[in-house]
């Protein structure tokens, strides 16, 4: 994608991502049977389902709880570029390696996520990724507080 950005502008960006994703649902559509089966007799009970979920408090605090948990790195992932390269003055290419690491920690995330889902209680899990959550935006704030803030921070040193 840096290569693109930098012979092509940034907009090709978007195409070549809007490329991928075409590539992508034309795979899952030839891929997954279940996904090119359907019965038009399915959607009642689908419908009756998504109905139950959206009454339940359970799911919509977990929908909720999600949600600002993925709105918070889609923040981060667009406000990045501006960041980096205007305010940090770093060049472009780099600006999709510090995208990588956090994408990268994000599946690492995941595939743990994957190995203890039948071992810990969803509960646990959930609270702890929420708890490592919020560990590594105070550990990111000190560490913006101590390198980037142009006063001294006590409680950092």
């Amino acid at each position: 994608m840096a290569a693109s950005l930098a012979v092509s502008g940034w907009r090709s960006i978007f195409v070549a991502l809007g490329l991928l994703g075409l590539a992508n649902s034309y795979l899952v559509w030839c891929r997954l049977p279940e996904t090119s089966e359907r019965n038009r007799h399915d959607a009642p009970p689908l419908m009756k389902s998504y109905g139950k979920l959206l009454r339940s408090p359970r799911f919509i605090g977990f929908v909720l709880g999600g949600s600002f948990a993925t709105t918070a790195i889609y923040a981060f992932v667009s406000a990045a570029p501006f960041i980096f390269v205007q305010q940090l003055h770093r060049p472009p290419h780099e600006v999709g390696a510090y995208l990588a690491l956090n994408f990268l920690g994000t599946w690492i995330g995941s595939l743990a996520a994957s190995r203890l889902i039948g071992r810990v209680p969803p509960r646990m899990l959930l609270d702890g990724g929420n708890l490592i959550g919020c560990f590594g935006t105070v550990l990111f704030l000190l560490l913006f507080l101590r390198i980037a803030s142009p006063f001294p921070v006590s409680c950092c040193r």
